[in-house]
């Protein structure tokens, strides 16, 4: 069996240290990311595009965001986060709403760290098969 890899980051002088989500917690998390992705890879032909067509619809996205899914997103990446704080190592999931209590903004630094640890080299992978299937050549 492979080692779990965790992934480290400094967000306002706490750090975060993410682990990927289980398979198949991730692949029900893929799948959701994927039929609202699919449309928009579709139609692109160059990786410049993509990244373009990634950045708008993650624009689109975030504003079409619901309760529900804003709900889904904290509550299936928090269990995979611990926060570092002095000596101290805490589950994100078990202080999550007190921890980010008046930081918002650090809140969704988080949230967008721990969705690319998870599916960054997915994405990357789709929007360059798709750019390849479109006969167009790969930017810089």
């Amino acid at each position: 069996m492979l080692a779990i890899q965790t992934h480290e980051k400094t967000i306002d002088s706490v750090r975060y240290i993410v682990t990927p989500l289980p398979a198949g917690t991730a692949l029900k998390m893929a799948a959701r990311i994927a039929r609202i992705l699919a449309p928009i890879v579709s139609e692109v032909s160059t990786m410049a595009e993509a990244k373009g067509a990634l950045g708008s619809a993650l624009v689109d996205l975030a504003e079409s965001l619901d309760d529900a899914t804003v709900e889904y997103l904290y509550t299936t990446l928090s269990p995979s986060t611990r926060v570092v704080i002095g000596s101290a190592q805490l589950d994100l999931d078990k202080v999550f709403d007190e921890h980010f209590r008046g930081r918002v903004r650090a809140c969704l630094e988080w949230l967008r760290f721990a969705l690319e640890v998870n599916f960054a080299p997915l994405v990357e992978s789709l929007l360059s098969e798709a750019s390849e299937a479109g006969g167009g050549a790969k930017s810089p």
